[in-house]
């Protein structure tokens, strides 16, 4: 097998990397400003970049069928709403316990392709998943949780920011199969990506009406701080998208969980928090699982549709 048959799998992989960057840039970011603003701005660099992705591959929208569009209008919102729910999280618990939350993903990315898609999953992607799940499990034990909260692990607020990581992980699981769902259809990926990113601002700006953050900030820093951050989210769903197209649903949901292994030592370089035990055998979990689904990795059975879109728009 030669590097292209992994090529999912480095997108994957590149992709967890980019979501690390736009995590600590957030809780950097979040420690002085108010959160809606930043979250606002995060969606607006976000859906410039995705704007001027499309006006260069230049998809057709008007070929669309009508059962694609509701499709593909639910993958962008279900998408976002786990994206803002976890970058509440964020806010909450820090950029560490927040992704540790989030990535029970897998385990809820299973069920839903078996229930939806019809994707009966192989045993050893289940056992790799769960595998994935304990690491979580390991590492999100209250202990670790309170050595990492600015709180007591028993206060509302730190319960409230477990709650956001876990609902953002459900919404991740549907965003993904909605999404895996249409492009499977050959609905070209800068389609995917601009109803992704009009959904964001949509519900950013929401928010932040909702929420009156109005304070906006006088120094250069925070701008730049939000636009990288909103560009290495671009990168990170540029490349999930990617992935997806090119492995299994559940190996890109396996390999994703690299980000906590990425978050964690952004964090502890960052932000100088202490270690745990936990998270050293919470490590060693996440790297077997994902040295498993490397190595039984397998390309998924590729339709014509599926062929095409990824750099080709369908309709042409």
């Amino acid at each position: 097998m030669g590097i292209l048959d992994f090529i999912g799998v480095i997108f994957a992989i590149c992709s967890a990397l980019s979501y690390t960057a736009e995590n600590l840039l957030l809780y950097a970011v979040h420690q002085i400003y108010h959160p809606t603003l930043i979250l606002t701005c995060n969606a607006l660099v976000l859906f410039v970049c995705i704007s001027i992705t499309v006006l260069i591959m230049r998809p057709t929208f008007g070929a669309l069928s009508h059962g694609a569009v509701p499709l593909i209008v639910f993958a962008g919102f279900i998408g976002d709403v786990s994206h803002v729910a976890f970058a509440l999280a964020i806010f909450t618990i820090g950029a560490g316990n927040a992704t540790l939350m989030f990535y029970t993903e897998p385990i809820f990315t299973i069920c839903m392709s078996v229930l939806f898609l019809k994707n009966l999953s192989r045993w050893t992607d289940v056992l790799l998943a769960i595998l994935a799940f304990s690491a979580v499990a390991v590492i999100s034990s209250p202990s670790v949780l309170h050595l990492y909260s600015d709180v007591d692990y028993t206060n509302d607020l730190d319960i409230r920011g477990v709650l956001l990581g876990l609902f953002g992980a459900v919404a991740s699981a549907g965003g993904f199969v909605a999404t895996k769902a249409s492009s499977d259809t050959g609905v070209h990926i800068s389609i995917l990506l601009f109803s992704y990113s009009m959904n964001y601002l949509l519900i950013s700006c929401l928010i932040f009406l909702i929420m009156h953050g109005w304070d906006i900030p006088e120094y250069s820093s925070f701008f730049l701080l939000t636009f990288v951050s909103g560009f290495a989210f671009f990168g990170g769903l540029l490349l999930k998208f990617l992935a997806l197209t090119k492995a299994k649903l559940v190996v890109v949901s396996v390999i994703l969980t690299t980000e906590v292994l990425f978050t964690y030592v952004g964090d502890l370089v960052m932000f100088d928090y202490p270690s745990h035990w936990t998270i050293y055998d919470a490590s060693i979990l996440i790297a077997c699982s994902n040295i498993g689904v490397i190595l039984t990795h397998e390309q998924p059975q590729e339709t014509d549709g599926e062929n095409r879109g990824i750099l080709e728009d369908p309709y042409d």
